[in-house]
Parts: structure tokens; sequence; C-alpha cells
């Protein structure tokens, strides 16, 4: 299997992704690595050279889950509340 047709099925990391630029690295320093030996070699590069830090991707609210956590926080820290 080629490298572009690895990279387009679904469920690889994109090419241009962190893990997706160290595998095409890894492939072409070892010639006899094939792509899910690459792709846990790439991963354990990065989780050493992270250490301990843990990259997320920020959460994606809902309008419904935007507006109870604005009325939240307003009830937590208006300094004037409203008398009901």
């Amino acid at each position: 299997m080629e490298m572009t047709e690895y990279f387009a099925r679904p469920e690889t990391p994109a090419p241009g992704s962190p893990v997706g630029a160290l595998m095409v690295r890894v492939l072409t320093k070892n010639q006899g690595m094939n792509f899910e030996e690459a792709r846990t070699e790439a991963n354990a590069l990065l989780d050493k050279a992270a250490r301990s830090r843990v990259y997320r991707l920020p959460r994606v609210l809902s309008p419904e889950e935007q507006a109870e956590q604005k009325e939240r926080l307003r009830l937590a820290f208006d300094p004037f509340p409203k008398a009901a």
C-alpha cells in the first residue's frame, strides 16, 4: 500500500497532522517498517516530547449549553443580583 492510499483512509491521521508528518519521517528513515508500526512509533515519540502535557481540543457547546453556562456564570459572578 502506498502512503497516499494509507492517508486517504478515514481511520488514519491526516498527512499534515503531527502524527502523520512524523510517520512519513519515520517511514523514510526505516524502510522495512509498516504503517501501523510507524504510527505507534510516531505516537511514542510525540508522547516522549510532550512529557506530561495533554493536548485536548476545546469543547463545542450547543446553543442550549451555552445559554445554561452564561446563566450559571451570571448568577455566580453578578455583583448586584436582581431580586426575584
